[in-house]
């Protein structure tokens, strides 16, 4: 996968660095305050419940939660919904935007760190995403997120979880699980 997505350019230029030309291993933290540090190069995480269909492209520096490209035809694009992945949850992994201008939409007005909350407080973080006066945003949180909305033009989500189920009714059956992934007892992934 030789070509980024325009957006994720986007992304790392309004963070004031480009995405590298090289291959090696950077971060952007450049975003961190609302919860969102860049990777490069775009590749897989291969936690034992990442879809081995997605490319890594941020995390949220805790517990592994991480958000990837769901590659399709062996490309990803402007286009390619947005997967994040829980490794310390039983039900890991949730379709969070239908592309990466959706999904920053999603976590435009709390950030993005809050968002593992959906497979582990599902309730509380829809409520959140309803109501983000209720969280106490640091001064640079704020200023990132609006840097982020003013950059991309958009409005937050308004139905979220309706939003978050249509998502997963598209484009949930399209991800590949690992073999340890598939195996799983637990009810959730069960072959």
């Amino acid at each position: 996968m030789e070509t980024q997505p325009n957006d994720l350019l986007k992304l790392w230029s309004m963070s004031g660095k480009d995405y590298p030309k090289d291959s090696s291993k950077q971060e952007n933290d450049e975003l961190g305050a609302a919860g969102i540090y860049l990777l490069a190069p775009l590749e897989n995480w291969s936690y034992w419940c990442t879809p081995i269909n997605t490319v890594t492209f941020a995390s949220t520096k805790t517990d592994g939660v991480h958000f990837g490209f769901l590659v399709t035809d062996e490309k990803i694009s402007d286009s390619s919904p947005i997967v994040m992945t829980v490794p310390m949850s039983s039900w890991p992994n949730v379709i969070v935007g239908e592309n990466l201008r959706d999904f920053l939409a999603l976590g435009c007005e709390v950030g993005y760190s809050y968002l593992d909350g959906l497979v582990h407080r599902r309730e509380w973080i829809l409520d959140i995403l309803a109501n983000p006066q209720k969280v106490v945003e640091a001064e640079e949180e704020k200023t990132t997120l609006e840097k982020i909305k003013d950059a991309f033009n958009f409005r937050p989500w308004s139905d979220d979880n309706k939003k978050l189920q249509e998502l997963h009714d598209k484009h949930f059956e399209k991800l590949v699980f690992s073999q340890e992934m598939q195996k799983r007892e637990d009810g959730y992934f069960a072959t």
